[in-house]
């Protein structure tokens, strides 16, 4: 790991930390710190990675964006091509999209300021536990460039940030466990797919509660021979109840109590012809896979040896907190939830939902290896940067977002429509 570590390199370093301690300060007023650095990732997003426009505006071409626009219109409208009657199942979104009277593409400003204030709580989360702010904004430029945010504000016909940003707030914050109440049934009614992200949350609160040492006074409760604190047992009912209402709503959108129940057949068939479907499409599956955080992949994977190296009574003597278990355990279910997510096309967007893991592993490296994943952290930002955001059609076709300038000369001046024969075919293949 040496090779990471050149003067040339720490040089860069050095001017980029004097560059954060003019625009932050270490100690006051984080939240300001955390505007900043969210609205710089934001706009480093938009700019490397721009929504099609050229095929949003022609309605033919908007794809599941017509379908939310539809149900802003009503959000119990069933008149949806059969791919999108999924939606009648995630009414959150276009429900508030009906009662703020917004309609028309207006649809996108819900799921695009989510992405925004999803990047202001990771900074914060990334910011208040490893208490380097150069560290910070560099992770939340690379993680602004994965689809986990870029998908709220590049592919308009999805509402995931929503979701997102209901669960990081208290993974952001410390909040009443009450709130799981309402936060668990929205996510789910925004996209089911939310459940497996509950699940890393709930190992995320465990987390921080059991290095924060506000055990349970009396004789302290265990879980696997883990202390118990009253936050986190209040939480997990809380979440517990909050999928109970979620179930009952999905009971009542099935019966067809309310509206005609959706047709989701062509979602379900998908699950009998898996084995045929991946035998054939397996190539574009791996690499979208791999596109929905590309370099940041690479977090869990150098933290795997750091972590097996160490002995469980070593890192408890050290930290006080057993990373290997935890870690284990994370691990566990991103495997079991990459597994099952395969089946479906946009496993892109699938595997965004496992965001939790990847920021932890980014955490538990900075603790247990700090100057390491300081360095690494440039690389692989620095490789986000230099890589589109894209995801794969069947054929292998890379659907690319492109950069604001070339969207927009493409879009109001027909740039590259005559010339550039390459590049004109690959822009038919832009996320619609």
């Amino acid at each position: 790991m040496k090779f990471l570590f050149r003067k040339s390199q720490l040089n860069i370093i050095n001017k980029f930390d004097d560059f954060l301690l003019r625009i932050s300060d270490q100690k006051k007023d984080g939240w300001r710190v955390d505007i900043k650095f969210a609205l710089i990732a934001f706009l480093i997003s938009i700019f490397f990675a721009f929504p099609s426009l050229w095929l949003y505006f022609q309605p033919d071409r908007a794809g599941r964006l017509l379908s939310q626009m539809i149900q802003a219109e009503n959000p119990l409208n069933r008149d949806l091509p059969p791919i999108s009657q999924l939606l009648g199942y995630r009414f959150l979104v276009p429900s508030l999209n009906y009662f703020l009277g917004l309609r028309g593409f207006y649809v996108v400003i819900i799921p695009i300021l989510s992405s925004l204030v999803n990047l202001f709580l990771l900074s914060r989360i990334i910011r208040t536990r490893t208490n380097n702010n150069s560290f910070t904004l560099v992770n939340l430029v690379g993680l602004s460039l994965t689809w986990f945010i870029a998908e709220g504000t590049t592919f308009w016909g999805t509402t995931d940030s929503v979701s997102h940003l209901l669960l990081l707030i208290p993974a952001a914050y410390k909040v009443n466990p009450l709130y799981f109440i309402f936060a668990i049934p929205s996510s789910l009614f925004n996209d089911e797919r939310s459940i497996f992200a509950c699940a890393f949350l709930w190992l995320f609160i465990l987390r921080r509660d059991l290095m924060s040492k506000n055990y349970l006074q009396e004789n302290g409760s265990k879980l696997f021979n883990l202390k118990i604190t009253k936050n986190l047992l209040f939480t997990t009912f809380s979440i517990f109840i909050g999928f109970i209402f979620w179930l009952l709503g999905r009971y009542i959108i099935y019966s067809g109590l309310v509206a005609p129940a959706p047709d989701i057949s062509i979602v379900t068939n998908q699950i009998p012809n898996f084995w045929q479907f991946i035998g054939e499409y397996w190539p574009p599956q791996i690499l979208n896979y791999l596109s929905s955080f590309k370099w940041f992949f690479f977090f869990p994977f150098f933290l795997i040896p750091v972590i097996i190296k160490k002995s469980s009574n070593s890192l408890m003597k050290i930290y006080g907190f057993n990373f290997k278990k935890y870690f284990g355990i994370n691990l566990l279910i991103f495997i079991f939830y990459s597994s099952i997510v395969m089946i479906n096309g946009d496993v892109w967007r699938s595997m965004s939902f496992a965001y939790f893991f990847i920021l932890e592993s980014v955490l538990i490296l900075y603790i247990l290896n700090k100057k390491f994943i300081s360095v690494l952290n440039y690389w692989i930002t620095s490789l986000m940067l230099v890589t589109p955001v894209c995801f794969f059609g069947v054929n292998l076709t890379p659907q690319i977002s492109f950069p604001l300038p070339l969207v927009l000369l493409r879009t109001y001046f027909g740039f590259m429509e005559n010339y550039m024969i390459f590049l004109k075919k690959l822009l038919i293949f832009v996320p619609s």
